[in-house]
């Protein structure tokens, strides 16, 4: 990349711990200025605790999702984080 233009970077290969950036949009603004293109270093974790683990049939049970975001989260102008949870069996 050393012509001055917008380019579009793909990642074709998903690194073993699964963040990739799907697509980069990088400027480059002239020939003489070094770009450089990172993918995300960071995923999300995700934990979940449950407020009675002794609970019986009927009872009332709370429980907490909660994430750690990426680093560069202040980095976004927005960012999406969707929890999809389901019961486990019994």
């Amino acid at each position: 990349m050393n012509e001055p233009g917008y380019y579009l970077i793909e990642t074709t290969t998903a690194p073993e711990d699964g963040a990739y950036t799907r697509y980069i949009l990088v400027m480059v603004v002239d020939e003489n200025t070094a770009v450089v293109v990172s993918d995300k270093s960071d995923v999300p974790t995700v934990d979940k605790a449950v407020s009675n683990l002794d609970a019986d049939i009927g009872d009332t049970v709370t429980y907490y999702l909660a994430a750690t975001l990426p680093t560069e989260y202040s980095s976004y102008d927005t960012y999406a984080l969707t929890f999809n949870d389901t019961l486990s069996g019994g």
